[in-house]
């Protein structure tokens, strides 16, 4: 809710929170949010997977398109090609918002920015960087248009990253698990 996603359903489990933890979802969500109690067992077949803190809500999905990213001065952007594994693509929003990058953009994206195994591996990285899905060639003009220098994560005529300024706006550029970047 803090990254600016509104929840229309949040599903507590009272025997996994303590009341102090949902007082203060209740007085997060806004008037719309419902609140729904649920028992232990039915909320763990409403949940993905075991080891949940007894929170589900149900959020109203952004749209990740590149007009909304909002750039700072000099950005950091990490720009993903055809990433194939929610898994590893939570892996980089919870590293892209560690590092402090700007905006992590999905070209050709094979994978459900929204997927279970996605939000887990991110630990909300999903929701706090800004995301953007685009094809490969709106990305590169898109970038070009807003002066990013584009380094890409390759073996050929490559250069060690600290030999390379990215004080100015840069975008780190990575291709997919199985074959890399395309041409």
């Amino acid at each position: 809710m803090d990254a600016g996603y509104k929840a229309y359903a949040i599903f507590i489990c009272e025997e996994l929170l303590d009341s102090n933890r949902i007082k203060e979802l209740e007085k997060a969500a806004e008037e719309s949010c419902n609140f729904f109690s649920v028992p232990k067992h039915l909320y763990e077949k409403i949940a993905y997977r075991g080891g949940t803190e007894g929170v589900i809500a149900e959020i109203k999905c952004k749209e990740h398109n590149l007009a909304n990213i909002k750039l700072k001065e000099n950005p950091l952007i990490v720009v993903l090609e055809s990433v194939e594994k929610p898994g590893n693509l939570g892996a980089v929003l919870r590293s892209a918002d560690a590092a402090g990058a700007d905006a992590v953009i999905i070209c050709d994206p094979l994978t459900d920015l929204y997927n279970p195994n996605l939000i887990r591996s991110s630990i909300g990285g999903v929701f706090t960087v800004q995301v953007a899905a685009a094809s490969s060639e709106e990305t590169i003009n898109w970038l070009k248009d807003n002066h990013i220098k584009i380094l890409t994560a390759q073996l050929q005529d490559s250069k060690v990253y600290y030999d390379t300024d990215m004080k100015i706006g840069t975008a780190i550029v990575m291709g997919t698990e199985s074959t890399g970047l395309s041409n």
